[in-house]
């Protein structure tokens, strides 16, 4: 996998299409099992594999967990092929910390490619900061929420879709279901 590089500002909106979409996948597919598993399903005409599992690594997300902190919730899945060639990937995890955003910012930014410098965002779910590294091959965001207790961390790891590259054909009047 190559590696991820900082692009402050682009990156941020690349970061919140890639997730929406890949939060809408969760929503459809995953979220209903609600525990860790294996499904065999096709993706168009392709037989594919989407693992699901209730907790997520620090190596599923690329990012270690804040050392001071504790887990939250926390959430992965991925599709492959059959053959176990990628498609997708998708790490969550949110956790909570007395620190404040800048120290857990100021640890993280040591911890990502590049060292990138956290940016702050403010709409209407309020104000946060976040941190992003991206590449052809991956998404990863550290998101900093200032709360009345320190900091609610949520991290994200994400590949962007791949096309499986070998299709199933199936055998005269079978179905490929």
């Amino acid at each position: 996998m190559g590696t991820a590089a900082p692009r402050p500002g682009r990156a941020v909106l690349i970061v919140a299409v890639v997730g929406l979409l890949l939060g809408f996948l969760y929503l459809a597919v995953a979220a209903p099992y609600l525990s860790s598993r294996d499904e065999e399903m096709m993706l168009g005409r392709f037989p594919v594999v989407v693992s699901y599992s209730d907790s997520a690594s620090p190596d599923e997300l690329m990012l270690p967990f804040y050392p001071a902190s504790e887990m939250q919730e926390s959430f992965a899945y991925s599709v492959a092929t059959k053959e176990g060639e990628p498609v997708v990937q998708y790490a969550s995890a949110s956790l909570t910390t007395a620190d404040s955003w800048e120290k857990v910012a100021e640890y993280y930014s040591s911890e990502l490619p590049g060292q990138p410098e956290a940016e702050e965002i403010e709409d209407e779910s309020g104000k946060r900061y976040v941190l992003v590294v991206s590449g052809e091959e991956e998404v990863r965001t550290v998101t900093l929420r200032p709360t009345e207790e320190g900091s609610r961390i949520e991290l994200l790891r994400a590949t962007p879709p791949k096309k499986p590259t070998r299709r199933i054909r199936p055998r005269r009047g079978e179905s490929v279901i």
